[in-house]
């Protein structure tokens, strides 16, 4: 593990048009030298809702220092289309994630910097039992380098747990964490 210390926080705003929403999220991980990772995510969660189909907006932005090798930065807006009509015996909500994202890696060793872009592509779903989870995995296509990302994430009454897979040229990061769910009513919402 190349950043074993870290610590995630996600938001998320009351509904404000049907169930559209907004939620926000924000992961730094370190190994208290030169490696980091940042991970930041705003999402406008259910922009279209309807009985057998659904979009979510999302931009993010992400960080990587590794040691002395390479620095960088990726900007990425996707959409995840999630069908309710396919469902499976055990997997529901399947999705497509489809997007467009934009690389500048530094490669400090060569001192050279290069600014690719890309498609995003990937699948989104929910496992039914025993597992009652989100999981997704996406690749980043860029002119010579793929950035692989993958998430599982469970929640069981105020319990979240997740394993999160990364791997952009030779930085490979597999984070496990564990967390707890609050919330909160608006005036309207407590009657």
């Amino acid at each position: 593990m190349n950043t074993p210390i870290g610590g995630q926080f996600e938001f998320s705003f009351p509904a404000f048009f049907r169930s559209t929403t907004l939620k926000t999220a924000i992961s730094y991980q370190t190994n208290l030298k030169e490696n980091e990772f940042l991970n930041s995510e705003v999402e406008f969660d259910h922009v279209i809702f309807e009985c057998d189909y659904q979009m979510d907006l999302k931009w993010y932005y992400r960080q990587v220092s590794l040691d002395k090798d390479f620095n960088s930065t990726t900007y990425s807006f996707e959409t995840n289309l999630i069908f309710s009509a396919l469902n499976f015996r055990n997997v529901y909500n399947v999705g497509l994630i489809a997007g467009y994202s934009e690389l500048t890696f530094q490669n400090i060793g060569v001192n050279n910097r290069k600014v690719s872009s890309g498609p995003v592509i990937g699948i989104v779903a929910d496992l039914g039992k025993p597992f009652y989870s989100n999981v997704y995995g996406k690749v980043s296509v860029y002119k010579n380098m793929l950035e692989y990302q993958s998430k599982i994430r469970f929640d069981y009454r105020k319990i979240a747990a997740f394993i999160k897979f990364y791997k952009l040229d030779s930085y490979t990061e597999l984070s496990i964490g564990v967390g707890l769910n609050t919330c909160y009513w608006l005036k309207k919402q407590r009657k």
